[in-house]
């Protein structure tokens, strides 16, 4: 079985640039394992053959045609706030001036 230490996680969480506790590591430490074991179950599985081509069916894809779409009237009514047919949002840039 693969084991992982709790001196890996800390190790781990120092390149990732976390600070954890004793409690959190120890915490981290339970759910790696379960992970670790976890994928070693799968290597009881049997061997698939893989494919480099996994659907061998072609997809038909619809034609490309245009449809009925909403009026401006429409598309604006559930607006929160809507002036000269336009949303009206927050600006999430700031002037850099």
């Amino acid at each position: 079985m693969s084991e992982i230490s709790k001196k890996e996680i800390a190790h781990l969480a120092h390149l990732a640039r976390l600070e954890l506790t004793d409690d959190e590591v120890a915490g981290l430490h339970h759910h790696f394992q379960a992970i670790l074991d976890y994928v070693k179950s799968l290597e009881a599985l049997p061997d698939l053959e893989l494919s480099a081509e996994p659907r061998k069916t072609r997809v038909e894809l619809r034609e490309d045609v245009a449809g009925e779409s909403l009026s401006p009237a429409d598309a604006l009514a559930n607006g929160p706030q809507v002036q000269d047919n336009q949303f009206v949002v927050p600006p999430i840039i700031e002037d850099l001036e």
